[in-house]
């Protein structure tokens, strides 16, 4: 649920596993201020066939996405549903298209809970780039002291 007192721009877009098989549907609906009800005001279901596949380096999975829907919205309450043929299923819901940035170990945490909703093992881990910049620092750490190691036995 989204409440605006100005008028914004809604950008969002559904992601699922790579594997999945029913695709999902976005339907965007306003609450009315009067009768407590609900005008809808953008949906949008296609098949999955029309469904692109993408990779994240950084959660290092691969998802089917769906075409973003993005409406100019007035001031109000806005609510954004997902739903599929059997209403059971993973999905990543983007809204917006800003990128936050977080800390890396908050990032990496992050990496690790999207994962775990989507099936996958910890051992996973290992696809994501942010772990390569891990075991990185690390690596060149270790030889870093190996060689001060090295120069102060041999000095």
């Amino acid at each position: 649920e989204i409440t605006s007192e100005v008028a914004f721009t809604l950008q969002v877009k559904v992601r699922q596993r790579a594997s999945g098989e029913a695709p999902f549907g976005l339907i965007i609906v306003r609450q009315n201020e009067d009768d407590g009800g609900v005008t809808e005001i953008a949906r949008l279901n296609e098949p999955l066939l029309e469904w692109h596949e993408v990779k994240d380096s950084t959660l290092g999975m691969k998802f089917l996405e769906g075409t973003p829907l993005s409406r100019e919205l007035q001031p109000g309450t806005y609510r954004i549903e997902v739903s599929s043929p059997d209403n059971k299923g993973d999905y990543m819901l983007i809204v917006g298209d800003e990128l936050v940035r977080t800390g890396f170990f908050s990032t990496l945490a992050d990496v690790y809970k999207v994962q775990r909703h989507f099936g996958y093992t910890p051992f996973h881990m290992v696809f994501s780039n942010y772990l390569y910049y891990l075991l990185g620092i690390i690596l060149v750490s270790y030889g870093i002291y190996r060689t001060w190691q090295y120069k102060n036995k041999y000095a």
